[in-house]
């Protein structure tokens, strides 16, 4: 791997860490960056209007907080990224704002599938993290078959 390759390596590992320190420490902008456009997507999809404050975003019947605002997703979404960069002998920047836009997605589908489904069984707390687990696993597994399939056919 050449020289610039560990150097942009670097980078991401040193912006995950940020990202990171950034999430235990519940700061607004972060919230901001990862819970602004579900929360504004689950409006246009009819799950009502919310208020902003902090980052927490607050609808009639839930709230998108720090807690579901998918910084472990966008961070394992990295990793993968970089492991399937690093299979293929390359790095590109690009897979931060393509991990960004996965984790936004993966939020939003996650949320309102769970809405969804919570019409339909009944309020049951395991139902939100099963939703996830197959949200995030599914688009995790896609993302690195497709990511891969993409780097070998650059080659």
């Amino acid at each position: 791997m050449r020289t610039q390759d560990w150097l942009k390596l670097s980078g991401l590992v040193a912006l995950a860490g940020f990202v990171k320190w950034s999430a235990i420490a519940e700061s607004t902008w972060l919230c901001r960056l990862f819970l602004h456009v579900p929360a504004v997507l689950l409006s246009v999809f009819g799950y009502g209007d919310y208020m902003e404050s902090g980052g927490v975003y607050t609808f009639e019947t839930f709230v998108l907080d720090y807690s579901c605002a998918g910084v472990n997703f966008f961070l394992i979404t990295l990793a993968v990224g970089c492991v399937a960069m690093l299979g293929a002998g390359r790095m590109y920047l690009l897979i931060i704002p393509v991990a960004w836009l996965l984790t936004v997605a993966a939020n939003t589908l996650r949320v309102g599938l769970y809405l969804k489904l919570e019409l339909l069984a009944g309020h049951r707390p395991w139902l939100h993290e099963a939703t996830g687990i197959l949200v995030f696993l599914t688009l995790l597994v896609v993302y690195y078959h497709l990511l891969v399939r993409r780097l070998h056919e650059e080659q």
